[in-house]
């Protein structure tokens, strides 16, 4: 009888953590929809961008796919003149590979602010705040948690959203070869984290 009740607590207690972490997750995601923008001609003109820090290959030595959403994101939201400068922001290798990529495709070297202090994204949205009003740059799994720790720090942000095109059963099938956990899980996990420690 009383393993019974334990396994019928440990039940619960399961399903209570399930439903907070999807609950969270879905209170993050609706409150990031009116400062998310998809569409560039929409975008309202800022005087900077936030580039948050992804590096260019991954483990298994590849070029990241998410690298290349990123800078080809940030790259339109500049061409476009949306910003007038993009804040590259995340650790000394990133920073230089986003740079080096953004320069080969055209941009001049004086648009693009180096930030090898943003080594995660609450520091990336600090690090934004003496430049003012500012327009994050991501793909849509990243850009809600980001907004919410802009918010919780005072910033006045918006997001430019691109979708990450790539099939993510073939993302899963990767990551549980290299036993890696996927971005977008992470960051259903990292959502969890950083609204319970707000």
């Amino acid at each position: 009888m009383r393993f019974v009740r334990w396994a019928a607590a440990s039940a619960a207690a399961a399903v209570a953590a399930v439903a907070a972490v999807i609950g969270i997750n879905l209170y993050v995601l609706w409150s990031a929809r009116s400062r998310t923008i998809t569409d560039l001609d929409d975008l309202p003109h800022r005087a900077v961008g936030v580039l948050p820090g992804c590096s260019e290959w991954n483990v298994t030595g590849v070029r990241n796919p998410h690298f290349v959403v990123r800078t080809q994101a940030a790259s339109d939201v500049l061409a476009a003149h949306k910003v007038d400068r993009m804040i590259l922001s995340g650790g000394a290798p990133e920073v230089a590979e986003m740079r080096a990529e953004l320069e080969r495709r055209g941009h001049s070297p004086d648009v693009l602010i180096d930030d090898v202090q943003g080594l995660n994204t609450e520091a990336s949205v600090r690090n934004a705040l003496p430049y003012g009003p500012f327009t994050l740059v991501g793909e849509e799994y990243h850009m809600p948690r980001a907004l919410l720790l802009a918010r919780r720090n005072g910033a006045d942000a918006i997001a430019f959203v691109v979708r990450y095109q790539t099939s993510h059963l073939r993302v899963l099938r990767r990551c549980l070869k290299y036993r890696r956990i996927p971005a977008r899980e992470r960051d259903w996990i990292a959502r969890v984290k950083d609204f319970v420690t707000g």
